[in-house]
């Protein structure tokens, strides 16, 4: 004997079926360099976030990094079809120099307490102007301020801040960031971002995103093993030590030839 369903029932079935639970990517960069190692790791997360049509969430320390990953990082940020959050954090971090660049470029800015961002002045290698000409000085100078202007406009925050940011290197406190709307708000932590975050409407590549977190699925992406090693390899600090080293097996070999291991420590 056949049975035969109500369609009312079926029509509960298809209208009742539950809603698959909203992803979210956090990536973490505690107090390193933005380097092409570092950009890298964004690009790899945010692919895997737009991938799966999840919310991106960068928890930032930094104290700068290299110009060119930081645009790199801008570009993939502006042109994300997810909604990227950039939650400066912990207390005592700070979103300094390239930080500016990618936090301004996020959708939404949360901070921690006790974090700051700003002092966004350009520099050459060594931390200073170096050789280079008043006019090549004003050149990149002006190519900074043009480019961040575009991305103050895009995501419409204050200009004035992030201008200030680049010819004075000030910096701000997380409580002086949200009373200027530079940030969207200050999350304790991780479970309250999420919960201030919720609802909120954003405007990607792909257009108006409401953002939802409840029920929300958290995956947290790490650095992968060579991502560590060549993001401790590429440390100022550990850089100078180890050309410091290579530097000093040449000369042992130049010295003392014959002895091979010296040599090919310090060509390495």
């Amino acid at each position: 004997m056949k049975r035969i369903f109500p369609l009312f029932l079926l029509i509960n079935i298809i209208f009742y079926r539950p809603a698959a639970a909203q992803k979210i990517e956090v990536l973490t960069i505690k107090d390193a360099i933005i380097s092409p190692v570092t950009a890298e790791y964004i690009r790899r997360g945010l692919n895997k976030a737009q991938e799966n049509g999840a919310l991106f969430i960068l928890k930032l320390d930094t104290p700068g990094g290299l110009l060119k990953s930081t645009q790199d990082i801008v570009k993939l940020f502006l042109n994300s079809t997810v909604p990227i959050i950039t939650y400066v954090s912990p207390a005592g971090g700070r979103a300094a120099s390239a930080g500016v660049f990618i936090s301004y470029a996020s959708n939404i800015i949360a901070m921690s307490e006790a974090t700051h961002i700003g002092a966004a002045h350009p520099v050459v290698g060594g931390g200073s102007w170096g050789e280079l000409s008043k006019e090549m000085k004003t050149k990149i100078l002006n190519d900074t301020l043009a480019w961040v202007k575009t991305i103050a406009q895009k995501r419409k925050r204050p200009e004035a801040f992030i201008k200030n940011a680049v010819e004075k290197s000030i910096s701000i406190t997380a409580d002086e960031a949200l009373k200027g709307k530079i940030c969207d708000l200050i999350a304790s932590n991780m479970d309250d971002l999420l919960k201030k975050i919720d609802g909120r409407t954003v405007v990607t590549a792909k257009g108006k995103i409401i953002i939802s977190t409840k029920n929300a699925v958290v995956e947290n992406i790490p650095f992968t093993w060579k991502e560590k090693i060549l993001n401790a390899v590429i440390n100022p600090n550990i850089a100078y030590l180890l050309f410091t080293f290579g530097f000093l097996g040449l000369i042992i070999e130049i010295i003392h030839p014959g002895l091979g291991l010296p040599g090919i420590a310090g060509t390495i």
